[in-house]
């Protein structure tokens, strides 16, 4: 059982020490904010409430769903008509096991009460959306990696909107 363990983080660390920087670096940051907007079907301001990892029925793939309070719909609205959404991300915990699973290693991490403005796109044939960027508001209502306030974070978001 050890030795699973020892594998796994011997496969992580392999990963983080040896992918060359231009591939993992932060996925964000590779992209400007116009872009990130163009390739959102929906923008929003919210709360995470809840982080849960389920296996597929095959016991092959592990995903994480998190889902989000809608306090504002910044894009999409004419979409979305609930007060919640539910993402999917690649990778989880699999707390029987005790081990954690990693697909997409630029995949940010949320917790519970965090608030957040989430950039998502549709999944076909799914309720469920998969991440394009996370910007978190900060307890002072700034945006923690452009360190400017969140009202006007989010006008330079309608900017490129009013473009699309």
């Amino acid at each position: 059982m050890k030795r699973k363990y020892l594998m796994y983080f011997l496969i992580s660390l392999f990963i983080i020490v040896l992918i060359p920087s231009d591939i993992s670096g932060d996925y964000q940051k590779s992209h400007s904010l116009e872009e990130l907007v163009s390739r959102s079907d929906l923008i929003i301001e919210g709360v995470v409430q809840n982080t849960e990892s389920k296996w597929d029925e095959e016991r092959t793939t592990i995903n994480t769903f998190v889902t989000v309070s809608v306090e504002e719909c910044i894009k999409g609205s004419k979409l979305f008509d609930r007060n919640y959404v539910v993402l999917m991300l690649p990778g989880g915990i699999d707390k029987e096991e005790g081990i954690i699973i990693t697909y997409a290693h630029w995949s940010p991490s949320f917790g519970k009460d965090e608030r957040v403005i989430l950039m998502l796109k549709s999944l076909p044939d799914s309720e469920h959306y998969a991440l394009v960027a996370k910007f978190v508001i900060m307890h002072n209502n700034k945006i923690m990696v452009e360190n400017i306030g969140k009202e006007e974070f989010i006008q330079k978001i309608k900017k490129f909107i009013r473009l699309d």
